[in-house]
């Protein structure tokens, strides 16, 4: 950067501010160049991702098809599906049936 010689002292305080100013239009400037970079690449991947799965339509189409599943057989397979879910840590334990009947049991007997 020139400096101008006439100025003397007095021109440290301008080139300071104009020294954070371009630090701060660096900062910005990388960013927005780094939000920028994500969402095209996000959208680049899930547009890549669909051509793919635009490609792989005839190979379904060869395989066999999914077999029709009875009302007994769709309900064991949501029993399964509800099974993987996993439990809220926050939620307080339901009390079974045979837990509250053995405790009933004790204090039967303590008495």
């Amino acid at each position: 950067m020139a400096t101008d010689i006439h100025s003397g002292p007095s021109s440290a305080t301008p080139e300071a501010r104009i020294a954070v100013l371009e630090e701060l239009f660096v900062r910005l400037a990388q960013a927005g160049a780094t939000e920028s970079i994500l969402d095209n690449g996000f959208k680049t991947i899930s547009e890549r991702l669909e051509t793919i799965a635009q490609q792989m339509m005839p190979l379904r189409a060869l395989g066999p098809e999914e077999p029709k599943l009875t009302e007994d057989q769709d309900l064991r397979v949501q029993s399964l599906t509800a099974a993987l879910v996993s439990p809220d840590p926050k939620a307080k334990p339901i009390p079974r049936a045979q837990d509250s009947a053995a405790s009933v049991q004790q204090t039967r007997s303590e008495s």
